[in-house]
């Protein structure tokens, strides 16, 4: 399983100058809104999807996987969770025990150990040449997966 967040507007990979000269573009400091999917993988599908507005934190990342990832699991499944800061090892436990299931965490820094890292890479490349104003759900969808 993993998060990831979207940006609405991806950065130009290319610019124009005249020879010599820098390429410059105004870019605002200021947080854009942010929309971000969290799902888990099993095969080539995406289990219990879901778009959100914002980013992730431990409450969102537990109710998720109690009310949305364990209702589609298979019995005795094994939940594989990067260690990212706010994935609770304990609370993600006690879900995880509660519902029958086992948890294991990824080492350190190893998203290739992470199939999910691999789509949401092509995902917010899909978005990068997108064009402007396509909606993230429809991004989705164009991507094959049963994401809503």
């Amino acid at each position: 399983m993993d998060e990831s967040g979207f940006e609405p507007e991806s950065y130009r990979r290319h610019g124009w100058s005249p020879r010599g000269h820098p390429v410059h573009g105004d870019r605002s400091g200021h947080k854009r809104p942010r929309e971000s999917l969290i799902a888990a993988r099993r095969g080539s599908d995406f289990l219990a999807p879901m778009r959100f507005s914002g980013t992730a934190d431990a409450t969102l990342v537990n109710a998720w996987t109690r009310h949305l990832l364990c209702q589609e699991l298979r019995p005795n499944s094994t939940l594989i969770f990067d260690n990212a800061a706010f994935h609770k090892k304990k609370d993600l436990a006690a879900i995880a025990q509660e519902n029958g299931h086992h948890l294991l965490f990824l080492p350190p820094y190893s998203p290739d150990l992470n199939p999910i890292e691999h789509d949401f890479a092509n995902l917010k490349k899909r978005r990068q040449f997108a064009p402007p104003n396509t909606l993230l759900a429809d991004i989705i969808k164009s991507y094959g997966n049963n994401c809503p």
